[in-house]
């Protein structure tokens, strides 16, 4: 992949069909341009497929929560500093072109519906936000088909963003 100046990669997705997409974002002085790149051979190579829909949304507006649901389907989340609003943005052609759609929330919904999974061998591990309750879950399952068990419970007033618990 050809370098970003002043970006780093903020977001990985993979499929089991060695697809990849990686979000290149703009991080010098705070969010700015952020691009799209795609991998057809498990990140071998990369090619940019498209810059994310900021323009109309402030200078400091960034996305989020990249997913792919197949080669086609994709969605991302896009906060905006302006209007506080997360709006979602969907893709049907691989990254080419977003759409938005009548998905917004505020930002502390949009970053407290977020919750990120991880697997360690056959025991795997998932954060969310529990706002009725106050607390950020740390959830983990011994197997595949098992059950999902509470292993921790942490204030609200920590904050969770990019995978870590923030101290209040």
């Amino acid at each position: 992949m050809r370098p970003e100046m002043g970006s780093e990669i903020t977001e990985l997705v993979f499929s089991p069909n060695q697809q990849g997409w990686a979000m290149a974002l703009w991080t010098v002085e705070g969010p700015g341009r952020a691009y799209l790149y795609h991998s057809k051979d498990s990140g071998a190579h990369w090619q940019r497929v498209s810059e994310f829909p900021l323009v109309g949304l402030g200078g400091h507006s960034f996305p989020s929560g990249l997913q792919f649901q197949d080669t086609e389907q994709g969605s991302v989340h896009i906060l905006s500093v302006l209007t506080l609003a997360c709006c979602r943005y969907e893709t049907n052609d691989g990254g080419l072109t977003w759409h938005k759609t009548d998905d917004c929330l505020s930002e502390d919904e949009c970053l407290l519906k977020r919750a990120s999974e991880c697997s360690l061998e056959k025991m795997s591990w998932k954060i969310g936000v529990s706002q009725s309750e106050s607390a950020i879950k740390i959830s983990r399952r011994m197997s595949v088909d098992g059950y999902w068990r509470e292993a921790s419970r942490i204030p609200l007033h920590y904050g969770y963003a990019h995978g870590k618990i923030l101290l209040p």
